[in-house]
């Protein structure tokens, strides 16, 4: 073999050799600095933040459907039930002690009753004073009470168009349902699955009537 061919392998070998120290410098040099100044930090890549804890999933409470969460809302209604508790418990002879603030909470409830009718039928219905209550109740007290309604009529699901007396322009469109029982015209009110009604020739209609608006329960 001649001398320039060996020195031409020499020549390769030293410079393998060479890139490969300089090659291990650079990445003992990387290591030692950590990814955040290393190799990636001229690239502007940031090292990902750890995965965010997924909040506790909390319901929120109903403010309806018990009395002692009416109570937040509306004192009287709890307040009103108490005052029940208490005259069905009394004697006849303290009954009447008993009876003025009885006429006091129950008008102070009944525009507390109405709104929920109106808004909330579903809680009305839970918050009405039910029928074994009200046989002992005295006349002065349950004219200002909703009363139970129960009976197989046409329920009429229409749709406002006009604009007819009482009713603002911007609830012109919605929809409204009506009754006729006993020749008594109500204004009805739904929840669940009677909000997808349409309108019906004959059904049952059980719940409780305050004016003209009637809280109506849902079907079986």
């Amino acid at each position: 073999m001649s001398k320039l061919p060996r020195l031409f392998i020499l020549a390769l070998f030293f410079l393998f050799c060479a890139v490969g120290f300089f090659r291990k410098q650079q990445i003992q040099q990387a290591v030692a600095v950590g990814p955040a100044e290393g190799v990636g930090a001229h690239r502007g890549v940031k090292p990902m933040p750890p995965p965010a804890r997924e909040p506790d999933v909390i319901e929120a409470p109903r403010l309806f459907g018990s009395l002692s969460q009416a109570s937040s809302v509306a004192p009287v209604m709890e307040e009103f039930a108490t005052w029940i508790d208490d005259y069905l418990v009394s004697a006849p002879a303290h009954r009447a002690a008993l009876l003025s603030r009885g006429i006091e909470l129950a008008k102070l409830r009944r525009p507390v009753m109405l709104d929920l009718i109106q808004n909330d039928p579903e809680s009305a219905l839970a918050l009405a004073v039910n029928r074994v209550e009200r046989v002992d109740l005295p006349a002065s007290v349950l004219q200002f009470l909703e009363q139970p309604v129960s009976a197989r009529a046409e329920l009429a699901v229409m749709q406002s168009c006009l604009h007819p007396n009482g009713l603002e322009p911007e609830h012109t469109h919605e929809l409204y349902r009506a009754t006729v029982i006993n020749d008594q015209e109500y204004r009805v009110y739904v929840y669940g699955a009677r909000l997808h009604d349409a309108s019906l020739r004959e059904t049952s209609l059980h719940g409780f009537a305050l004016d003209q608006s009637l809280a109506v329960a849902r079907r079986a």
